[in-house]
């Protein structure tokens, strides 16, 4: 009999959803491996969504009455939970939701994305007895968890409470992880993000090589943490960047208002969401990828450019970690938080001056991080849980 798994997060666009984002990508890529691997995979997050099978993986719907009924059944919470009115809001409809999914539908195992999601509260607070992982893509990002006697730092407390693995996605987020005192420490296991590596693309040379295109991809957080403002100024206070480089940037609205209020001297194209298709286009358009993170839990854009043949700045300890695993030259690490402009100016000239071996790292990345390579380990841990 194939096992059932309930994935809790954002829907991806190719389920009918509205989300996009990493987090979206690695949603869609683990659903499909699960459901080649013989699962029964099943989808459901708080936003309302239209019904959706395709074959062994389903979107579980909401509409404005799930809402109303929720409202009416845990009216009372909303005075007594500890959280700002939005947030008690969606928690009293992920209780009410959850007690009738799981009256409904039968799950052997149930896979929750984020620490920030407080469905994994509801989980233990209906009793529930399926038991739960949690991925957890960047818990320290909260704004206050650094207080251990505030709100955020209990949530994020009571969210590991219950769960039976919490898979953390980076050495950067071990590291993290060992700053912070959640009482989580045996239930870690790491597991790298994969990512959907297609067949080897070799980058032609450009007819026009007059200038080259730096790509920066950051389409959540795009300001406050992705950083797009010092890689603008870093190519804008340099004249021979200003003059032979062309930035193309996928941002959200404030990273293109920042963009506008400027008066850059430079060629730059912006773009918003688009679907990944778009994007690979932009990628193979591509000399190399910038994204000087202040901080990130995996970075699954720098694999992304890397897969197609564009060498990476960016987060020094994630470059160091991907650095590690790749033997080849990949590019230059970049830490926003100790390095200035200047600094990430002179790392941009030294990568736009070297040449990758794109076939040898390509060979590596589907060795290290190809879902085919690793979506056993989601499994494993799916058995570990069943079997306590």
């Amino acid at each position: 009999m194939k096992k059932k798994i309930l994935i809790i997060g954002p829907i991806p666009i190719e389920f009918g959803g509205k989300e996009f984002g990493g987090v979206c990508s690695h949603i869609t890529d683990l659903s499909k491996n699960l459901s080649d691997a013989g699962f029964e995979v099943t989808l459901w997050n708080y936003k309302r969504i239209k019904p959706i099978n395709k074959g062994s993986i389903r979107v579980i719907p909401n509409t404005f009455f799930s809402f109303l009924g929720a409202l009416c059944s845990f009216f009372f919470k909303l005075f007594t939970i500890k959280m700002p009115l939005k947030s008690r809001l969606l928690y009293i409809y992920q209780l009410y939701r959850l007690k009738q999914i799981l009256k409904l539908n039968k799950f052997d195992v149930i896979h929750v994305h984020s620490l920030k999601n407080t469905v994994s509260i509801a989980l233990q607070e209906i009793n529930n007895r399926i038991p739960f992982v949690i991925t957890d893509h960047g818990f320290w990002n909260q704004k206050g968890i650094e207080n251990k006697q505030g709100d955020v730092f209990k949530r994020t407390k009571k969210c590991i409470e219950g769960c039976s693995r919490l898979i953390y996605i980076s050495d950067f987020a071990k590291e993290k992880h060992g700053s912070f005192d959640f009482n989580q420490k045996d239930k870690l296991i790491k597991i790298a993000n994969p990512i959907s590596i297609n067949a080897y693309y070799c980058k032609k040379n450009q007819i026009d090589c007059s200038k080259k295109t730096v790509f920066f991809n950051g389409l959540t957080h795009t300001v406050e943490i992705k950083n797009l403002p010092i890689l603008l100024h870093a190519i804008e206070n340099d004249s021979i960047l200003r003059e032979k480089v062309k930035l193309v940037v996928l941002s959200n609205k404030k990273g293109r208002d920042y963009i506008k209020k400027h008066d850059f001297s430079f060629e730059i194209e912006v773009f918003g969401k688009m679907n990944f298709r778009e994007v690979i286009e932009l990628y193979k358009q591509s000399d190399t990828f910038v994204l000087p993170s202040k901080s990130d839990s995996f970075g699954l854009v720098y694999l992304e450019a890397l897969s197609y043949s564009v060498p990476i700045i960016g987060l020094t300890k994630l470059f160091e970690e991907f650095q590690s695993m790749i033997t080849e030259y990949i590019g230059e690490p970049f830490d926003s938080n100790l390095e200035s402009s200047e600094d990430l100016a002179k790392k941009i000239k030294i990568v736009l001056n070297k040449k990758i071996n794109s076939k040898k790292i390509h060979e590596q990345l589907l060795a290290n991080y190809s879902w085919e390579h690793n979506i056993h380990k989601y499994i494993d841990v799916y058995r570990q849980v069943l079997k306590k």
